[in-house]
């Protein structure tokens, strides 16, 4: 087997050999027991990122009630702003019917007075 700078090619065997100082045939991870800094920092980043986790949770639930909220009021907007829209067109409506009668009231007067100066002059 071809070996380059004195190591096994990939997939080979390197238990025994020394890699950049490291042997590696121990690769155990070493015990949480030799490194009691690394397990504290770990316990403290464990609990802040829970904390942060509840933190997130809160803060989506408290857009989700506020994003509700403006929904509500927009429809509640809307609706109020439909029912004022329908009530203006109702008025516009009357006051057409309003200025439609008066107008035939004239017309039917000028008509009326118009044929009756005709009778009077014949």
């Amino acid at each position: 087997m071809t070996t380059l700078n004195g190591h096994s090619p990939v997939g080979g065997a390197m238990n025994g050999s020394s890699m950049n100082g490291v042997v590696m045939s121990d690769m155990t991870p070493p015990s949480p027991a030799d490194h009691p800094d690394l397990v504290r920092q770990r316990g403290d980043l464990e609990r802040e990122f829970e904390a942060l986790r509840l933190d997130l949770i809160e803060t989506r639930s408290r857009v989700a009630a506020r994003d509700a909220a403006m929904k509500a009021a927009l429809r509640e907007e809307l609706i109020a702003s439909r029912e004022r829209l329908a009530a203006m067109e109702a008025e516009h409506r009357r006051q057409l019917e309003e200025i439609r009668a008066a107008t035939q009231a004239h017309v039917d007067q000028v008509i009326t007075d118009a044929q009756r100066e005709i009778g009077e002059l014949t």
